[in-house]
């Protein structure tokens, strides 16, 4: 991840979201993020935090409001925006019929990229997996399985790193790996948001994105 990053924008602007069911989860919140920052969403559980990362990912659409994203002075669709973000939450699933060496290969045939071994053996290694690459997923701890999903998720390089609770089910070896991948994100010159209620984590962001229940 050594390779800076071209400048853009990623923005939410007075976006609200309701489910069908008629819960309204938030409404007219507006969010910033540039190359170089690190953005936190706080809010106590139920707020939205898991829902406005969705949103901001392109995983979700907005009732109201606009969200876009803008790279080297080009604005990108929606439906493209997985090839500029990386995305790690407790609620992602893993195919654990695969070795962590095979889902890495599959994530890279299906996002149309080439499969880099030296620098995913390197980031296997930064999270402490490289001596399990070739074991089934199935085999893993849901710590490792965590730790994977950060593998995964730069894997592609991403202008963008979207992380929810991104201390959730780790310990603190690989709490201090996903602070090393943010400092090394930030260095060159991406964008990191974490939605997160944890102290340590909303103290280190140059600002906050505070969500409250509207229900």
């Amino acid at each position: 991840m050594s390779a800076s990053v071209p400048k853009f924008k990623l923005s939410g602007n007075d976006i609200s979201k309701s489910f069908t069911f008629g819960v309204n989860v938030f409404s007219g919140v507006n969010i910033e993020l540039h190359n170089g920052e690190l953005i936190g969403i706080v809010g106590e559980n139920g707020a939205g935090k898991s829902t406005l990362v969705r949103l901001l990912c392109g995983v979700l659409t907005p009732s109201k409001g606009e969200i876009q994203f803008e790279f080297s002075g080009k604005s990108i669709d929606r439906e493209y925006l997985h090839q500029y973000i990386g995305m790690v939450s407790p609620y992602l699933n893993l195919y654990e019929e695969f070795t962590a060496w095979e889902h890495l290969s599959l994530s890279a045939s299906l996002r149309g990229i080439e499969f880099e071994e030296e620098f995913c053996a390197r980031s296997l290694e930064q999270f402490s997996l490289e001596k399990r690459k070739h074991d089934h997923i199935r085999t893993f701890s849901s710590g490792m399985k965590q730790r994977l999903k950060y593998v995964l998720a730069i894997q592609h390089k991403p202008a963008v790193l979207i992380l929810d609770e991104p201390s959730a089910n780790i310990d603190s070896v690989g709490v201090e790996a996903v602070l090393r991948l943010i400092e090394r994100q930030i260095a060159r010159g991406g964008g990191v948001i974490i939605a997160t209620n944890e102290e340590r984590e909303s103290s280190m962001c140059s600002r906050v994105v505070s969500l409250k229940k509207s229900w």
